[in-house]
């Protein structure tokens, strides 16, 4: 079951919060945000993630290094726990988001040019949404964001989420 949360005038989802199972994922363009617990619980372990970052470094592919322990992947489809929710969620481009440090703040206030489906895999993050909603993501829980939503991520521990998208670039618009 998913908690939703909607911003999006006009929208037909009748407000704030309703259930519905992880495999009702749409596959138009979002426009809410939706919560889903549990969605997949087979995650990637810790080696598998930092061999996948390896491998994309050693390779001379596209990787972020955000500060001293934040690092971006963008080959992450390549893991097979990965390729498989990517499927489940009708994705193509998977990145890893790996932070190394107990606390964390990532991008800061951002939002996306694109539709991102999210992926908790290992540790726990805090995301704060414009509007005021709040969740706290565990390991196998997803978040579906709508773009150009605000919001902000932070870590309450080491952590490696999944990022999702259908479309191949992610550009992020940093919030002044």
């Amino acid at each position: 079951m998913g908690e939703h949360y909607c911003l999006a005038e006009g929208c037909d989802c009748n407000g704030w919060l309703r259930k519905r199972e992880p495999e009702e994922v749409k596959y138009e363009e979002l426009k809410c945000v939706e919560y889903h617990k549990n969605f997949d619980c087979e995650v990637p372990d810790w080696q598998s993630i930092l061999e996948d970052f390896s491998t994309s470094l050693l390779e001379g592919a596209e990787t972020l290094h955000i500060c001293p322990s934040f690092f971006v992947s963008h080959n992450s489809y390549r893991i097979p726990e990965v390729g498989k929710v990517l499927s489940k969620v009708g994705c193509r481009v998977a990145h890893s988001y790996i932070n190394l440090a107990a606390t964390g703040d990532g991008f800061g206030w951002h939002s996306d040019d694109r539709d991102v489906w999210f992926w908790q895999v290992q540790g726990y993050t805090k995301w704060e949404l414009e509007g005021g909603a709040e969740y706290l993501l565990s390991p196998g829980d997803l978040l579906e964001v709508p773009k150009q939503m605000s919001h902000r991520v932070t870590s309450s521990t080491p952590r490696c989420g999944i990022s999702m998208s259908r479309l191949v670039s992610n550009k992020k618009s940093i919030k002044q």
